[in-house]
């Protein structure tokens, strides 16, 4: 977790605003905007796990915050002599600087006579709650950032019974092949360099109409450009993958899934294709069920056997014909399921749904099709499958739509040019997922709450931030803006800022990793309080 500056500015309101961060936003009117931003990152995730905190976490009794190094912790005479002369408190945490202050909404203390002798009193830098706890001092943490083990992969086994248990991830491309594929576009780079092309059966219907050693090129027509294919380029895009894939994971298997009027299952291309047609189209069950069947035959064989049998099958294509995402959606999720959790669906298109579930080509149809996306990428979170979206520039596939499954899942959702497709394949198969199921809990100090949240995600006055994140990989970062609360917020707390010289933050995140072990990150920092926006802004962090 990290914070945009060393301090929480608590200056005059603000106008309730988005502010992009990759603006100069410390340039605009003081009116505007702030430093108060935060981020968290989850590329650490991994390494992490390799220094779990020997123990369990002890949990306020008041807000539900973490005990961390920041936290101060009395033992039983310390905290009686507190009680007898309250005024002690304020003077012993004058001595050490490394520890919350909890000056702010003291609550009640607890009477010496409910306590033992080995009692201990953590007085929550949150919310100010008094909670005994029995904790020697081996078992307060020493860092700021913690990670504990809520459950082996051994105790998760029954509760994921659907899950896969197979040695490594699954890709599945899932590729358009419908009649718009064919449109070509100028490309003047000389880096793209494409192997395959049109079809034999292509190539022999044009042939009649070329006459031999004539000039292909229109008049005026630069000679250094060339046009290919939309086709064309996912072809390059992927045999590019394949290869690399085929070195650094043999054993990985890939397959192929393509759509245009039907579906059809290719799989790692050395079994004969199933195809899904009719009404099948239509039926979710049906096009689930086919493609689980046909994983066991037609992908059958890691990348390093089947890559150029593959690349044969795309070869051979014909663009033509409609377009039936959503029920090869289905099938590839569906074949994806038999993988690894971290296993991956990569959708090209650059058309619009208009065959089969998912359909989008009327008001009627685009309507049934949000709830169709979206329950389709609550399945796939649920199974540990990431699902990224490639479409064409200046389309007309909505992608508004299918942004919601990328989300859901922890994917992308990149809109290219032709000749960067190549490119944005190579970055979306790098995106490794460190973890799924991925609960997200954000906790403020009572004196702040969030700005620009869904309400849904919030509660405890804007002062807590909760909500499932699905899948996260190494490059997922959501990013947070906070806000002091108000003159009238802050009365009915009884909370009195002026008081304040620093807060707390706290972010509790709970995670199944790629060893099926469900952990617990928890990290918590502190900054200092300021009204002054130009300290603030000092050596900010974008």
């Amino acid at each position: 977790m990290e914070c945009c500056s060393k301090f929480a500015f608590f200056g005059k309101a603000k106008k309730p605003q988005q502010v992009a961060l990759s603006q100069d936003f410390f340039n605009s009117d003081e009116d505007d905007v702030d430093t108060n931003v935060f981020s968290i990152k989850f590329n650490s995730l991994q390494q992490g796990e390799k220094n779990i905190f020997m123990g369990d976490p002890t949990f306020c009794e008041g807000c539900k915050s973490v005990l961390s190094s920041l936290s101060k912790v009395y033992g039983l005479d310390e905290y009686n002599a507190i009680q007898a002369n309250q005024n002690l408190l304020n003077q012993e945490e004058e001595k050490d600087n490394n520890k919350i202050k909890p000056r702010a909404n003291l609550k009640s203390f607890i009477s010496p006579e409910k306590l033992n002798k080995d009692d201990k009193v953590w007085i929550c830098e949150f919310c100010g709650n008094h909670n005994v706890v029995r904790l020697e001092q081996e078992e307060i943490p020493k860092e700021s950032d913690v990670y504990y083990l809520v459950q082996s992969a051994s105790q998760l086994t029954q509760a994921n019974k659907g899950i896969s248990n197979s040695s490594d991830e699954t890709v599945i491309f899932c590729i358009d092949n419908s009649g718009s594929m064919c449109v070509t576009s100028e490309i003047k780079s000389k880096k793209l360099q494409l192997k395959y092309g049109i079809s034999e059966e292509e190539r022999k219907m044009l042939s009649q109409f070329i006459e031999f050693g004539a000039d292909q090129y229109f008049p005026g027509q630069s000679k250094s450009s060339t046009w290919i294919s939309r086709k064309q380029c996912v072809v390059a895009a992927i045999e590019n993958q394949l290869q690399e894939m085929a070195k650094t994971h043999p054993q990985r298997k890939v397959g192929l899934v393509t759509f245009n009027d039907d579906v059809f299952i290719i799989g790692d291309g050395l079994g004969h294709p199933e195809t899904i047609a009719g009404d099948k189209l239509y039926k979710y069950e049906a096009c689930l069920e086919e493609a689980t069947k046909a994983y066991s035959t037609l992908l059958a064989n890691p990348v390093g056997k089947s890559s150029n049998n593959i690349l044969e099958k795309l070869k051979k294509l014909e663009e033509k014909g409609t377009t039936a995402l959503g029920p090869a959606l289905v099938s590839s999720i569906a074949l994806a399921c038999q993988g690894k959790p971290g296993s991956m669906v990569i959708v090209c298109t650059d058309g619009l749904a208009n065959v089969g579930l998912g359909r989008m080509d009327t008001p009627q149809a685009e309507e049934e099709a949000n709830k169709f996306y979206e329950d389709l990428g609550k399945f796939a979170k649920e199974k540990g499958i990431i699902v990224s979206v490639i479409t064409i520039k200046g389309e007309g596939c909505k992608v508004d739509k299918l942004s919601k499954i990328a989300e859901l899942t922890g994917g992308n959702v990149t809109r290219v040019n032709p000749e960067k497709i190549m490119d944005d394949f190579s970055n979306i198969l790098k995106e490794e997922l460190v973890g799924r199921d991925v609960d997200v809990k954000v906790r403020l100090h009572n004196s702040t709450k969030f700005r620009n949240e869904e309400a849904q995600y919030l509660s405890e006055n804007g002062s807590l931030y909760q909500k499932n994140l699905g899948n996260v990989t190494a490059s997922t970062e959501i990013i947070f803006e906070y806000e002091p609360k108000s003159q009238d917020e802050l009365k009915a707390l009884n909370l009195d800022v002026e008081k304040l010289e620093e807060i707390p933050f706290q972010a509790q995140i709970t995670y199944t990793s790629s060893t099926n072990d469900r952990y617990m990150r928890v990290i918590t920092l502190k900054v200092k309080i300021t009204d002054n926006l130009e300290n603030a802004s000092k050596d900010v962090n974008i």
